[in-house]
């Protein structure tokens, strides 16, 4: 059965960050939170309810003072008897963002801000003039008139009329900031049960986030726990979160992740996810919940969660790129290019001509793919978007277009040299042009001098060039890598492939027992493997089967030209035996020791199929 998903876009998610104390970085982390939902494409919309203690609008970047706020709306409501049109409170953070971050400040902080401040009874507020319809006023007001995505209020500290208002009235998730000392932990826990416990009659989440925590000494680490403890005991639960201590955030307030440190960036992106992950309408959320029961193999479910964002999202191109990556996962090509060509006409980012190019590839549609990969490469691009789409250009022998995304990966990001080099190397073997892939590989091992595949591949380039004897030198040189323990590798494909290439590498010096011996290991290793293999003949992935047939083709190849005081290789290839199972090879040491003239005469037989 399939079960509905919430999906109502017109509701508006309101979270307050409250603390008792001051000093615990709640502007700061909500600020942070802000900027990080409007990177994301969201509209926010911030209020600054701590009329005592406003701080929001220094993130303005205006020398100037705050513009017309809460309190001068309230002012002249009490005035006028009418409630004043929003728009005039109301302005826009101007950061370059793919969202937007309305503003509505405490009020503007000129002379008469104290007296307003001071003639302004929230009490007699409610009882006498309405004030409780005058908050839901204002939340409609901003609904209807901007469209938010979220409300973020930044409320008054302590045990307050305003603290009630924004930790009850307003809010569907309330962020509890606090610090891990005595007065901290108590005054929160004493909100905390006020709102688990509130008489509105409705369910407000909360989020218990430690605020700031320093990495202490050795010596206080005691200390510290016990402080977490303490933290548990009063309420009855451990921190959702914490956020580390910074010294430097105690001089600036900054939104910059260069300005704040690894540590407390990653925290506050944490911290977004997990407000974001509360919002059960949030398209994130839902297309989360698609992915999770695609994951889960229920594709009607997941399916059934994506119809129901695009009706109530027609128009949101990250819905439709989503579901055009599902349908593309399915196998279903034509339905996912038709969402993702509605995703491009809607103006998505410019990745979205990457998963079009990808898709006309599976497809089969390689000219057209061509002209939307040209694209987005002339866009900027994510790099480990472009390496993936240059891997499925290669898997689907597009090797010229694949070159031509990991030479460009390669201009970009010059981290990424080494392994573009690897990989435009192998293209260049796989299209039989040994003197271009020579140049990469000369790259990569100039970046990484002990890369076994790169050393093994410079023997594969001079061997198709007919130069043995530096052939040779190079699978030596391989032969000396592979010998060291931490080359092996513990995954069956990649160890299988690996163990096919090196096969190669001891046969070309002369090593056919040890070359037999490798490639049965190979095909043995994938008694356990499904997906596809690396084939070092190819230098292509190919399936399972086929990597076991071409390495037994080999191995027939090593077996004709052993020397002839080996025995002959039984291969197990008979009728009854398992479909791809393992070829055993078994031989006995030679009794002595072959001749020079035969040792010239195997190197010689070596060279001439290595080149061939």
């Amino acid at each position: 059965m399939v079960r509905e998903v919430c999906v109502d876009k017109d509701l508006v998610f309101t979270i307050t960050f409250y603390s008792f104390k001051g000093g615990v970085g709640r502007t700061l982390a909500l600020m942070n939170t802000a900027y990080r939902l409007s990177k994301q494409g969201k509209t926010v919309f911030v209020l600054d309810f701590d009329l005592e203690a406003p701080g929001v609008d220094v993130f303005l970047n205006s020398k100037g003072s705050a513009p017309s706020g809460l309190l001068d709306c309230i002012a002249q409501y009490l005035e006028s008897g009418s409630v004043p049109r929003l728009q005039e409170f109301v302005t826009e953070i101007p950061w370059k963002t793919s969202g937007k971050v309305l503003f509505m400040s405490a009020g503007r902080r000129d002379q008469n801000y104290q007296s307003l401040l001071a003639k302004l009874n929230w009490k007699e507020f409610y009882a006498q003039h309405q004030g409780f319809y005058f908050v839901e006023n204002l939340k409609a007001a901003i609904q209807v008139l901007y469209q938010p995505d979220y409300v973020l209020v930044d409320s008054r500290t302590g045990l307050t009329d305003i603290s009630g208002i924004c930790t009850l009235q307003l809010p569907d998730l309330v962020v509890l900031l606090f610090g891990l000392n005595e007065q901290n932990l108590i005054g929160t826990a004493q909100i905390y049960r006020t709102i688990m416990q509130n008489s509105h009659g409705r369910s407000i989440q909360t989020l218990l986030v430690a605020s700031p925590v320093p990495d202490v000494p050795s010596a206080f680490v005691g200390i510290k726990e016990e402080r977490f403890k303490r933290a548990n005991q009063l309420l009855k639960s451990d921190p959702d979160l914490v956020l580390p201590y910074n010294p430097f955030m105690a001089f600036k307030e900054t939104i910059n992740p260069s300005e704040m440190g690894a540590f407390l960036n990653q925290a506050y992106d944490h911290l977004c996810e997990r407000i974001v992950s509360r919002n059960k309408a949030d398209i994130s959320t839902l297309l989360e919940e698609a992915k999770k029961a695609k994951d889960g193999g229920d594709f009607k479910q997941a399916q059934a969660i994506y119809r129901q964002i695009l009706e109530a999202n027609p128009d949101n191109p990250r819905v439709w790129t989503e579901f055009g990556s599902f349908l593309r996962s399915a196998e279903r090509y034509d339905k996912a290019l038709k969402a993702y060509y509605k995703a491009e006409e809607l103006k998505a980012p410019p990745s979205i001509y990457g998963d079009i190019a990808v898709t006309l590839v599976y497809a089969g549609e390689f000219n057209q793919a061509k002209r939307y990969l040209s694209k987005f490469l002339s866009s900027d691009f994510d790099c480990t978007a472009a390496f993936q789409i240059g891997r499925a250009f290669a898997f689907h022998d597009q090797a010229e277009s694949a070159i031509q995304v990991f030479r460009k990966l390669s201009d970009k990001d010059r981290e990424m040299a080494a392994v573009t080099s690897r990989e435009i190397g192998n293209l260049y073997l796989r299209l039989g042009m040994p003197k271009k892939a020579r140049r990469y590989y000369e790259q990569l091992l100039k970046k990484s001098p002990n890369d076994l595949a790169g050393t093994y591949n410079m023997g594969a380039v001079f061997s198709r060039l007919g130069r043995e004897s530096d052939a040779k030198y190079w699978f030596q040189k391989a032969i000396a890598l592979f010998e060291r323990p931490e080359t092996r590798s513990k995954l069956p494909g990649e160890a299988a492939g690996r163990l096919q290439m090196m096969s190669q590498a001891y046969a070309a010096t002369g090593a056919l027992g040890q070359a037999i011996t490798l490639l049965n290991e190979a095909i043995s290793k994938l008694k356990r493997v499904k997906t596809d293999v690396l084939s070092s003949l190819q230098y292509k992935n190919i399936s399972r089967q086929e990597f076991i047939e071409e390495s037994r083709r080999l191995l027939v190849s090593f077996t004709k030209r052993a020397p002839k005081s080996l025995e002959r290789i039984r291969l197990n290839s008979s009728s009854h035996s398992e479909p791809g199972g393992v070829a055993e090879a078994k031989r006995e040491e030679p009794p002595g020791s072959s001749s020079k003239k035969e040792a010239h005469k195997e190197d010689e037989a070596v060279a001439t199929n290595e080149k061939s």
